[in-house]
This record gives structure tokens, C-alpha cells and sequence, in this order.
């Protein structure tokens, strides 16, 4: 008898289920809420947003602001962005529920508008701040950003 190669199972990372559910909905409904994580220390601000368009934002950040690098380098690194947001706008295979029956899972999840708060307070806002965190870094989250709880104290 031949055995067969069978195909390793896909590995799931230690982490939040919750927040696993978070990156699901995030990726596969398209569903964007404020968030806070603490990740190593940091709280980092901001609101969730699928892989297509973190990398479509990107592609579009890069070409806008254009680089001191030589046009061959810009251009060759804005047509790797390109290739890479076209890969993440194809739509997924596989709804939510079938992906998770098949063991594939969010690694990553991707925010904009963010702002990122240190241990002694000091606070880095860009307007055009993306951020993408593997989902097994997280040390925790909230709902909401402290960007909000600041304003509504203020209000």
C-alpha cells in the first residue's frame, strides 16, 4: 500500500477567540468599529479595516507622497503595492462560517485613523496612520478608542 501526503493541518495561533471573532467580522463581513489594543505596552487606537483596503491605502499613501528614492525604486515598490492590494480585493473563497470549519483564521488585523498611546503618555497621531497587528501580539482590547472617551469626558 502507497500512503497518501496528507496536507498539514493549518496552524491556529494562541490568542483571544473574541478577538479572533473581531478579525472575522472585520475580514470576511466587512464590519469596522472603533478599538484600543494593547500591544507590548502600548495602546494603539483605531478602527478596524479589511486587508484589502489596509492595502489599497497603503498603495494609495505611497504613491501621494511620493519617496526621495530614485523613480525606478518608487515605481517598482508602488507596482508591488498594486499587485498586493489586487490580491486582497479578490473576494474570499469561503464565507466566514466555512473558513472557520476549515480552520482558516484571521492573522492579522488591520486599522486606520490610529493613534498610538505610550506608557509614560506620550501620544503619535497620523492622520494617515495604518496599522496592521498579527492577532496573536495582542495583550488586550476595549471597544472604542480612548481618542472617544476623551472627547465625551471633555463634552
Amino acid at each position: 500500500m502507497t500512503q497518501q501526503a496528507t496536507a498539514p493541518e493549518p496552524k491556529r495561533f494562541d490568542c483571544d477567540n473574541f478577538v479572533e471573532l473581531l478579525a472575522h467580522l472585520t475580514e470576511y463581513e466587512s464590519l469596522s468599529f472603533p478599538i484600543t489594543l494593547i500591544v507590548g505596552g502600548l495602546f494603539v487606537c483605531g478602527v478596524t479595516i479589511t486587508s484589502k483596503e489596509y492595502f489599497r491605502k497603503l498603495a494609495d499613501d505611497v504613491k501621494a507622497k511620493g519617496s526621495s528614492e530614485s523613480e525606478d525604486v518608487k515605481r517598482t515598490f508602488e507596482s508591488f503595492l498594486d499587485s498586493v492590494a489586487e490580491i486582497a480585493s479578490k473576494p474570499p473563497k469561503e464565507t466566514m462560517s466555512e473558513a472557520s470549519e476549515r480552520g482558516h483564521y484571521p492573522r492579522f488585523l488591520h486599522l486606520m485613523e490610529v493613534t498610538i498611546y505610550s506608557a509614560t503618555g506620550q501620544t503619535t497621531t497620523m492622520e494617515d496612520l495604518l496599522w496592521r497587528i498579527r492577532i496573536d501580539k495582542i495583550d488586550g482590547f476595549s471597544m472604542g478608542t480612548l481618542n472617544q472617551a476623551e472627547e465625551e469626558r471633555v463634552a
